[in-house]
């Protein structure tokens, strides 16, 4: 109960509840201020886990498997047998049961052996010519090899994406986890959606691979990477505080990892602490000093520190790159407003509509720039043509002016609005008294009428005629309206 006493819950297999317990006594134990606490900690969390899955699936060793082969030690039990080991237990639990010969522990004894070679489980080629083993045209082993190396994985699952897809393609994992009800009962919900996860798209661990932790021992190697995924897993629920506390593990093991960096950029991006995420940047820049994200990343951060100009420069060398980055020119624009260079904002919003027309943000931020342009002018008393141009850009007219200007498009554009009102109206009295002559019917009751009381080859020609011209009237009206309302906002 020593373990449980200490996350202060009590015992359980729901991994979620002891995670949650294991971060709310990280709140209590900071590794910088308590690390003895914070070992106590995370040794109960490690056994809590490993615990829990141990309860919550029960691994079938299939002992049919081994029947068969009569030469292995008497010492094994025919009659099936369930065990609660994970992955790595497993593997040892055929030593223990007198099965060291069997082809199965020699195989998955293999991939213990690939898996601690840190650089060479990199590769895929390995487990490629790994999984060449005649053992696998055998399906009794086969199925025995998939269990235990899914149940090994669980704690072991810091592998490249294109290996997590050829095991995928070996052993149809994802495609078992969907349609093999029984995958629930064998092993944990949490662990079943990672594999899916990791199969289609790199774990954080995997982004740079350090060539720095090809030196150090299995164990930190290890450690190294649960941090990481660790950190990377608190950043998308925005746990700020486990990510820190994960990256300044990591760090203890490799400060300098690029992708550690860049973690840690992005806490202290989102924690509002601008200045120290510069200064990772600087450091990344340092140790890769072709890499534009550290520039991008700098740029924003110096931004937000209030620091303009470093972050113009950090803009202008990102442009120097690559021209047509909207994201940079982006935040040009905002250097510039900040710095109250509004002609420049300007310019560089009309870059990016070059770019990118459609682009919603330039957009608004254009009609903001011009509005404060124009303020400015007015301000400043300059001149009125100089005044009327901005006026025209920002749609910001005089009422009375936008008045003046519908009102000379519309009588004097094209046909002129008024003289097709004019002739709407002569020709809808003609044609109503033309009706109400030849039918005894207004148009518009004559019209409902059609086909049930009056018959259309009853109409006059030129009743018809008069129709159709008005017809026409009506959508010329419509059209010079409408080209009268665009002339006045463009």
């Amino acid at each position: 109960m020593r373990m449980w006493n200490i996350l202060g819950i009590e015992p359980t297999d729901d991994t979620s509840a002891i995670k949650k317990a294991y971060a709310s006594k990280l709140k209590m134990h900071h590794p910088e201020e308590d690390p003895e606490g914070y070992q106590r900690v995370r040794e109960a969390y490690d056994w809590a886990m490993k615990h829990a899955k141990q309860q919550r699936k029960q691994v079938p060793v299939m002992t049919d498997v081994l029947e068969d082969d009569s030469q292995w030690d008497e010492t094994w039990d025919d009659e099936d047998t369930e065990y609660t080991e994970d992955g790595y237990d497993l593997i040892d639990s055929y030593r223990s049961r007198g099965a060291e010969d069997h082809p199965v522990y020699a195989f998955m004894n293999k991939v213990k052996s690939l898996y601690e070679d840190y650089p060479k489980r990199n590769e895929p080629e390995a487990w490629i010519a790994l999984l060449q083993d005649d053992l696998l045209w055998n399906v009794k082993h086969r199925e025995t090899v998939s269990h235990l190396l899914l149940s090994y994985l669980e704690d072991h699952p810091h592998l490249p994406l294109r290996v997590w897809q050829i095991l995928d393609e070996q052993f149809h994992w994802i495609e078992r986890i969907k349609e093999d009800p029984s995958m629930e009962d064998l092993y944990d919900e949490d662990w079943l959606n990672a594999v899916q996860g990791r199969v289609q798209k790199p774990s954080i661990a995997y982004f740079s691979m350090p060539e720095a932790l090809a030196g150090m021992a299995y164990d930190e190697v290890e450690h190294y990477l649960n941090c990481m995924e660790t950190a990377f897993q608190a950043l998308q629920v925005s746990d700020l505080e486990m990510a820190g506390d994960a990256l300044y593990e990591a760090a203890q093991l490799y400060a300098d990892d690029p992708e550690r960096l860049h973690l840690q950029a992005e806490v202290e991006q989102r924690a509002g602490k601008y200045q120290d995420a510069v200064n990772t940047c600087n450091r990344g820049i340092e140790l890769q000093p072709g890499n534009l994200a550290w520039y991008r990343s700098r740029a924003w951060n110096n931004y937000r520190n209030g620091d303009i100009t470093k972050a113009i420069q950090d803009s202008e060398y990102l442009l120097e790159h690559a021209p047509d980055q909207v994201s940079v020119l982006t935040l040009l624009s905002f250097c510039h407003r900040e710095r109250g260079e509004l002609e420049k904002a300007e310019a560089v919003l009309l870059r990016i509509l070059e770019i990118d027309r459609e682009n919603p943000t330039a957009h608004i931020q254009l009609i903001e720039v011009r509005t404060a342009i124009l303020e400015q002018l007015q301000k400043n008393k300059a001149p009125a043509a100089e005044v009327e141009a901005r006026k025209r850009q920002t749609g910001h007219l005089p009422f009375s002016k936008q008045v003046k200007m519908f009102t000379g498009k519309a009588l004097f554009g094209g046909t002129g609005i008024l003289l097709r009102t004019v002739m709407i109206i002569i020709a809808h009295v003609w044609i109503h008294f033309s009706f109400i002559k030849h039918t005894g019917f207004s148009p518009l009751l004559f019209l409902s009428e059609v086909n049930q009381s009056v018959q259309w080859n009853d109409i006059p020609v030129r009743i018809l005629i008069y129709l159709l011209i008005l017809i026409w009237l009506y959508a010329s009206l419509i059209r010079s309206a409408w080209r009268a309302y665009r002339f006045v906002r463009n």
